[in-house]
């Protein structure tokens, strides 16, 4: 398992490929809580292995498996990926008027999600396909902090997008986006 990124390297135990792990493979959470690094990864595989052994729990890793962001920006799905760019806006529910996203293609060849927090912080990733119309990446705060995941699905007229940031249980609401100047 990479230190850096908690992506599957190679297999010490053969039963750990037989339970569908495969090489590439970037564990981003167990139990439904995120891991971004090698302490937050041991110390949560601890407690699930814990929980079940005491209570019978299953032990679920949520991964990405799929090409690098730099592959998927130069393969066929380039063209698709279009989709996803642009600046993309919401209404604030707190009645605080409109919030804005960014999702532009980079120098690395790789589409980057780009948000300015309530707080006034800046979020940025990198983004990779997780399906047919659906992109997931890490946001990192400008100091480098990792700020939690984030998640976009085109659909209809516009985009949802939800996040899961570090501290939180489980992916936050949907929040409907429309492309700027499509209201």
């Amino acid at each position: 398992l990479s230190e850096t990124d908690l992506s599957v390297t190679s297999f010490a135990k053969p039963a750990a490929k037989a339970y569908g792990f495969e090489v590439g493979d970037r564990l981003l959470a167990i139990n439904g809580i995120p891991v971004a690094h090698q302490d937050d990864f041991v110390y949560w595989l601890r407690v699930a292995m814990d929980r079940n052994i005491s209570l019978k729990e299953p032990i679920v890793f949520t991964v990405f498996r799929g090409p690098l962001p730099q592959a998927a920006a130069a393969g066929p799905g380039a063209e698709a990926d279009q989709e996803f760019e642009g600046t993309w806006e919401y209404e604030h529910k707190a009645g605080h008027g409109s919030r804005e996203c960014t999702i532009r293609r980079h120098l690395d060849g790789a589409l980057h999600f780009e948000q300015q927090l309530p707080t006034g912080e800046e979020v940025h990733g990198a983004l990779n396909r997780t399906g047919a119309s659906s992109m997931e990446g890490d946001l990192m705060l400008a100091g480098g902090q990792q700020y939690g995941l984030v998640r976009v699905r085109l659909g209809g007229s516009g985009a949802v997008v939800n996040f899961w940031p570090r501290a939180a249980r489980s992916w936050g609401e949907d929040l409907h986006v429309q492309r700027r100047g499509h209201g």
